[in-house]
């Protein structure tokens, strides 16, 4: 008999927190899951711990990177629920006991959560809250709250139906290592049909400032801000109409970013013109006109004049 979840947490390099983040799960008071870990390629002693663990699916691949492993994960699932979990991140035992209740209950498709931060070396979590209240929710309006960042894009702070994000194989992109999974909810959204908001929090999302360096900001995560806005626009294109400035706003996010690094200014204004310029023209019929001010100074901050005109450029004022 299939199992009622799939966990899938992908490990890489994750010696110093793996077994934390698996006990946390096999500690579950709810058992009826299966726990799927895909070690891409680690080189310390990931794999040593991984093999005192028993009643766990240990898959061992080449190092790909997070979305080959979680796309691996969701191959061999058997579960109606599909959870992710990152391998530096943790879980209440109650999590599934609770959250089971509510699927049973509601019959939907992707299940939203709040999650506490943790940073790293402190002693104590942040609550963390989706800005909607907790209830059903139209495919129409869970867009316009992820567009306008009222749920997070994260995939580890909701529960998907199986059979959806199995029918989106290859479900989160492996050609981009930043905004994938700004890609990979966004498709899950648009093919699911039953949308339910709980605000309760089971996850605690360790964040390490080091986790951010100038060494990880490379050319090719600036490049992918090129390429995700790309991938964004593709699946938006026939639904929203208001989509444009979610991506423009999710541009500038990344690209302040980029400026942390040791990449040049200039390469980073560039790659900013490039990703609009793939967008198709914005319109600005019934525009938000204080988010689109607001917008301005935002690339006026980060990217500079010549970010502001080329995007006053792209606007179709069909009023």
């Amino acid at each position: 008999m299939s199992p009622f979840f799939s966990i899938i947490v992908p490990a890489y390099n994750c010696e110093k927190s793996i077994e934390k983040c698996l006990n946390s799960i096999l500690n579950q008071s709810f058992k009826d899951f299966e726990l799927i870990v895909i070690n891409d390629g680690s080189t310390d002693n990931t794999s040593n711990i991984l093999t005192s663990f028993k009643d766990i699916v240990v898959i061992n691949k080449e190092n790909e990177g997070v979305s080959s492993s979680r796309n691996m994960g969701i191959n061999i699932a058997q579960g109606k629920y599909t959870i992710f979990i990152d391998s530096d991140d943790w879980v209440s035992e109650e999590y599934l006991l609770s959250t089971h209740d509510v699927l049973v209950k509601k019959e939907i498709d992707i299940l939203f959560l709040n999650y506490y931060s943790f940073l790293y070396g402190a002693s104590n979590t942040k609550f963390v809250d989706n800005k909607i209240n907790e209830g059903f929710y139209s495919k129409g309006d869970i867009v316009n709250a992820f567009l306008n960042r009222e749920i997070s894009n994260s995939p580890w702070d909701k529960i998907f139906r199986t059979s959806i994000i199995k029918k989106l194989q290859p479900f989160f992109p492996v050609a981009i290592s930043l905004g994938e999974d700004s890609v990979a909810v966004s498709r899950a959204i648009l093919n699911a049909e039953e949308y339910y908001v709980m605000n309760e929090a089971f996850y605690i999302y360790e964040f390490n400032h080091q986790s951010v360096t100038k060494s990880s900001l490379s050319y090719k995560k600036l490049n992918d801000v090129y390429k995700v806005l790309i991938l964004l626009d593709e699946v938006y294109k026939d639904y929203s109409k208001d989509y444009h400035y979610m991506l423009i706003r999710q541009s500038i996010s990344y690209i302040s970013l980029m400026l942390r690094s040791e990449i040049k200014h200039d390469e980073i204004v560039n790659v900013f013109i490039k990703s609009i310029e793939n967008i198709r023209l914005i319109s600005v019929k019934n525009i938000k006109w204080k988010f689109l001010l607001t917008l301005l100074k935002l690339i006026n901050k980060f990217i500079g004049k010549k970010g502001v005109l080329f995007l006053v450029s792209r606007l179709r004022f069909n009023l």
